[in-house]
């Protein structure tokens, strides 16, 4: 019974809003006005009503409408939608879907309970959505967020509360955090490729984690370029290196190398580069020891003597051969030419001068190369 019928025929204003439970609709009253009072009005259905009741009177037949009033026993239902896997600002929008999609009328509200790093319980967000997303600025900083929307209506239906072992609808992971990384190269390199080891990480805790990293290079002190190198793994282990190929030849190498992560942030480049390595293939020329004397009063080196005769190619000079051993090897030779009638002509050999006697040898040669 929900409202009382006296001689007035008054009906109280409780009886509208919302039920959300099957409603019994009766009248009671004075029986000395009303002898029979109707039978009451039954009401399962959700939905929108105006009962009416029909009965005498003593003084008459009555028609009594009641007002409108409204039955929903659905308990709406709502869920997360979507949410990207990574975010690298604290703000952002939670989605969600309703379900039924259509309400029975009275209007159906969410509420958005979270938690940080799965730590419990679920704490309630302060405000409420009534069809668009809500926005949520993570209260605990960067780290992983797990969430459950909560569907309720103007009729007092209400889903359940989440507890400390309700699983979450949707997590994400709040990165706001640039990640470092760092670069070794040796100090000097004569042989190409250049190999550039590098170290990287995304932080501690709840990080999104290394996507990539990419290698940056100077010569010279000049401009930095991109090497167009990158190492996509998100393990800094034996494999993190680049074999970097010296393509404006020899000098100095800088390096450096910018990280990003999986939520988007990347590293600012560094004052001063990571490594440094001096690229050198120039062959160094070894100096030419000082010969040393022989037994045969001559000098050894490398391919011998005929008599005291250095090898074809051999510079003259105070150092590399006897001068009185010359005379006698010039002297056997102009015995050798007189016996077969030759004549050298006359010229005077000074033993101490070297630049006479390497003119007189090429005299020489050129006499024996006609005859």
């Amino acid at each position: 019974m929900i409202g009382t019928i006296g001689n007035d025929q008054s009906v109280p204003q409780s009886i509208l809003g919302w039920f959300t439970t099957d409603a019994s609709i009766s009248l009671s009253g004075d029986t000395s006005v009303i002898p029979n009072f109707p039978s009451p009005i039954e009401l399962t259905e959700d939905g929108q009503f105006n009962p009416s009741f029909s009965f005498d009177t003593n003084d008459g037949h009555c028609n009594l409408g009641l007002p409108a009033f409204f039955i929903d026993k659905t308990v709406p239902e709502a869920a997360v939608s979507s949410l990207s896997q990574y975010y690298n600002n604290s703000t952002f929008l939670v989605p969600f879907t309703l379900l039924p999609l259509v309400d029975n009328g009275s209007g159906v509200g969410v509420d958005l309970y979270y938690r940080h790093n799965s730590a419990v319980p679920y704490t309630k967000w302060p405000t409420s959505s009534f069809g668009d997303p809500l926005e949520f600025v993570s209260p605990d900083g960067d780290g992983s967020y797990q969430f459950i929307a909560v569907a309720f209506d103007e009729a007092g239906n209400h889903e359940n509360i989440p507890t400390d072992a309700s699983a979450p609808e949707f997590s994400t992971v709040v990165d706001t955090t640039a990640p470092m990384s760092s670069a070794f190269s040796p100090t000097n390199a004569s042989v190409s490729p250049i190999r550039v080891v590098i170290d990287f990480t995304d932080g501690l805790g709840e990080a999104s984690g290394v996507a990539g990293t990419q290698l940056f290079y100077r010569h010279n002190g000049g401009g930095w370029v991109d090497s167009g190198l990158s190492h996509l793994s998100d393990v800094s282990d034996d494999t993190a290196y680049f074999d970097f190929v010296p393509v404006d030849g020899d000098g100095t190498y800088d390096f450096y190398t910018i990280t990003i992560d999986e939520a988007g942030n990347v590293e600012v480049p560094p004052i001063d580069p990571d490594a440094t390595t001096l690229y050198d293939t120039t062959v160094p020329v070894a100096p030419v020891p000082p010969p040393a004397n022989n037994p045969g009063g001559g000098t050894s080196g490398g391919g011998g003597f005929i008599g005291n005769i250095p090898p074809t190619g051999q510079v003259l000079g105070a150092s590399t051969i006897s001068n009185p051993e010359l005379l006698k090897f010039i002297n056997l030779l102009t015995r050798m030419l007189a016996n077969k009638g030759k004549v050298l002509g006359v010229m005077t050999v000074k033993p101490n001068n070297h630049v006479q006697i390497l003119n007189f040898l090429n005299s020489l040669k050129l006499r024996l190369a006609t005859n």
